[in-house]
């Protein structure tokens, strides 16, 4: 279960860390009237990822964590390369907030899944290790934005989800 909870506070720690500057980094590349609408597109991906964890989670965990992370991982990538160009940041609102969502989330229903131990503090850990990530994200998105500009919380959610990467990749390797 520890390694879910840690995995868990990275990608959440990702995707805040990003969310909370998205507004800040898209002003030098859209119109501020735009900006509201950057989010919403935003939040609309993490809806469709939400509805996405939810139906498959429980039963294709595996795989879903297997495609989402390294994807999402490229995607911040990606996004940290192009944030000054209006298209790319307009698709990757959208997709990297369903791919943040659907790993988030999957994470999240996995913590409750195996906490057999203490069923009781499921939901509890799961909540806990959500708002440590959503604490820890814009904390480290601000540091990196004033030390490398509007490319920083891209290129730290794209950093920390290339170590959800790793240890997704570690674990696997062990079991063989």
């Amino acid at each position: 279960m520890q390694r879910n909870l840690l995995l868990a506070v990275l990608v959440n720690a990702a995707t805040f860390c990003t969310f909370t500057y998205l507004a800040v980094m898209a002003a030098g590349a859209i119109e501020k009237p735009e900006i509201p609408l950057l989010l919403t597109i935003f939040g609309a991906g993490a809806l469709a990822g939400v509805a996405i964890a939810g139906r498959y989670a429980d039963l294709h965990w595996r795989r879903l964590t297997w495609l989402t992370a390294p994807l999402l991982c490229a995607g911040w990538g990606l996004l940290a390369l192009t944030i000054a160009v209006p298209a790319a940041l307009w698709a990757l609102a959208f997709v990297q907030g369903g791919l943040s969502f659907a790993l988030g989330s999957t994470l999240i229903a996995r913590i409750v899944a195996v906490a057999d131990d203490a069923p009781s503090l499921r939901g509890a850990f799961a909540t806990i290790a959500l708002n440590i990530g959503a604490v820890a994200g814009p904390i480290g998105g601000g540091v990196a934005l004033d030390r490398f500009g509007v490319r920083g919380p891209v290129a730290a959610s794209a950093v920390t989800i290339a170590v959800v990467v790793a240890a997704l990749v570690h674990t696997r390797l062990r079991r063989r």
